[in-house]
């Protein structure tokens, strides 16, 4: 639903993109202009009555509309086209309010173009660099005491990186103390070589984003040492190069004392100490407000080898846990965040390092199926990504999540024999309110009213041959009326409960070599038909509505048959974003 302050916001952008133009034509006269001045300034009651209904709105008003028009983070290479420049160049009195108010300019960004030593082109760099610093001189002082909000990018695309980034970065540090949202983009080396400027506080920065671009010797980075008030924080995201991550230790110290954080990502060296993995629940983390955790384990950097023989337990010469353990035991840590709604892990080590039998024989999967579960009543998103998770692992795992709204699945799309997206895997998410397909018949119209009509023998699902064949599972495919049994289920699994009855959005990487295209249609349809039905029912019997999917994304290694893309469309037709693509095209 859009807000108030947003209908105003475009409307202001509408009024001021057509003022401007009507000031810059030259169109209005000087006695015009002196008219409109006595307007705004209300030097009579006369005059009043021929104000606008804007310019009767009180100064601060007037202010606050104008700050609705700038963008989060106006870039300052852009031109005088955008506000706040575009606006002060309607007339006098509007400029006069907006170089008096310092919120109009306290929010920017500034990217450098890694293209020549300076940071811009040869035929501009003798200009544009000091240009550049005089815009970010100028935007300082006009904002004078007000909190920043800066976004500093310099992704480098040279062997030497341009030292403009460091130049603007100290122009930055010097305003340090009134930092509030700053994210900095940038090569370790430019972080490096003024982190000894820093101040010893920050005493307004709330939101913190450090990413690293780039690797290149130099000083040293220290993040511990930047003197970050982590106690004040309400969202950090970093992401440290190969050269300078942390481990769950380090990153265990730093959130001890961020109570206030409500938003956490950080990319770490998968590895926590035996003596920390060892303390009780006394030692769980106190992040009261937390909502989001986004996780990016990867391999040892400088200060941890990985390539040690696995081991279940720790030894003398290796104090370190195996990554397995040493996740799951951090995020036992995480057991008392009750408003954690958002969860993402992203597994970046190397399945030659961390094997699936060493999930296994470290119990690793129980384990964060147990801290899953303790998790689950706030959980309402979630994010898998390239964790060593075979079909029945993850078909534990969702078993805890009941609550999910949101759900991410990435597997690798080059492994086609530990995929764990299987046609037992996607019948278990298809809603139970359908009637079974049997082999090749007409997918039956839950709601008349649809249009929909799906036929599996149109799309080719039969086939056992051809380019369509390559959909259905390798090993065996059972037909639709069977049932598949697996690590000794029952047979009656087919007819028990869908997982995750709230699901509104899924997406799901994977090879596609282990599941077949018919279950995948019926279970879109299954979400889509079914509560479509079902909330007819409803409001006749008075009950809830069930939720509706809303979006599904299926990206995978296998073909995509043709006559599919008729059925997604009747489900865009419909509302839903539906998207079936492959990196392989028929």
């Amino acid at each position: 639903m859009v807000s108030l302050s947003q209908v105003l916001a475009r409307l202001m952008r509408r009024i001021v993109t057509a003022t401007s133009r009507f000031a810059s034509s030259g169109s209005r006269s000087e006695s015009f202009y002196s008219t409109e001045s006595s307007f705004i300034s209300r030097s009579s009651t006369i005059e009043k009555a021929y104000l606008s209904p804007f310019d009767r709105l009180p100064v601060e008003l007037h202010a606050e509309i104008f700050a609705r028009c700038l963008e989060p983070f106006p870039h300052l290479l852009v031109g005088d086209d955008e506000p706040p420049l575009v606006i002060a160049r309607v007339c006098s009195a509007w400029r006069a309010l907006v170089m008096s108010t310092p919120r109009l300019w306290s929010s920017f960004e500034i990217e450098v173009v890694d293209d020549s030593p300076s940071g811009f082109p040869p035929e501009s760099r003798c200009t544009a660099a000091p240009r550049l610093l005089n815009t970010v001189k100028i935007w300082l002082e006009r904002s004078r005491n007000h909190p920043l909000s800066i976004r500093l990018t310099h992704i480098p695309t040279t062997h030497i990186p341009s030292n403009l980034s460091q130049q603007l970065l100290l122009m930055l540090i010097s305003q340090a103390r009134r930092w509030r949202h700053v994210e900095f983009v940038l090569p370790s080396t430019t972080l490096s070589a003024v982190q000894a400027l820093l101040p010893a506080d920050f005493p307004t920065l709330r939101e913190l984003r450090i990413h690293m671009k780039g690797q290149w010797n130099g000083v040293p980075f220290n993040l511990r040492s930047m003197n970050i008030p982590w106690a004040q924080l309400t969202e950090v995201d970093l992401r440290l190069d190969h050269a300078h991550l942390l481990n769950l230790d380090q990153y265990l110290a730093l959130l001890s004392g961020a109570s206030s954080l409500v938003s956490c990502s950080f990319n770490a060296i998968c590895s926590l100490s035996s003596k920390e993995a060892s303390m009780g629940t006394d030692a769980r983390l106190y992040l009261p407000a937390l909502e989001k955790l986004h996780l990016t384990l990867q391999d040892g950097g400088s200060s941890l080898d990985l390539t040690i023989p696995p081991a279940t337990q720790p030894t003398p010469q290796s104090p370190f846990l195996r990554p397995p353990q040493s996740l799951t035991a951090f995020l036992h840590r995480f057991a008392d965040c009750q408003k954690l709604t958002h969860l993402e892990l992203d597994w970046l080590i190397e399945s030659t390092s961390v094997t699936h039998a060493e999930w296994e024989a470290s119990n690793s999967h129980s384990s964060l199926r147990s801290i899953l579960q303790t998790l689950s009543p706030s959980l309402h998103s979630i994010r898998l990504a390239y964790l060593p998770l075979g079909e029945e692992e993850l078909l534990l795992l969702l078993a805890q999540l009941s609550g999910l709204v949101d759900l991410d699945l990435r597997f690798a799309l080059a492994d086609h024999e530990q995929d764990p997206i299987t046609d037992r895997l996607l019948k278990r998410l298809t809603a139970t309110n359908l009637t079974p397909t049997p082999v090749a018949p007409q997918l039956q119209q839950s709601n008349s009213g649809s249009g929909l009509g799906l036929s599996l023998q149109s799309l080719g699902l039969e086939l056992s041959s051809g380019s369509g064949s390559r959909l259905a599972r390798r090993n065996h495919s059972p037909s639709p009326g069977t049932t598949h049994t697996a690590s000794g289920n029952a047979s009656t699994e087919a007819s028990s409960s869908a997982l995750l009855p709230d699901l509104k959005r899924v997406n799901i990487h994977c090879s596609g070599e282990q599941c077949s295209q018919q279950a995948l249609l019926e279970l879109i349809r299954s979400r889509i038909e079914g509560a479509t039905s079902a909330t007819a029912q409803n409001a006749i019997r008075g009950r809830k509505e069930p939720p509706v999917l809303e979006r599904f994304h299926f990206y995978s290694m296998s073909p995509v048959l043709r006559d599919t893309a008729r059925y997604v469309d009747e489900w865009t037709k419909l509302g839903v974003d539906v998207l079936l693509d492959s990196v392989v095209f028929m």
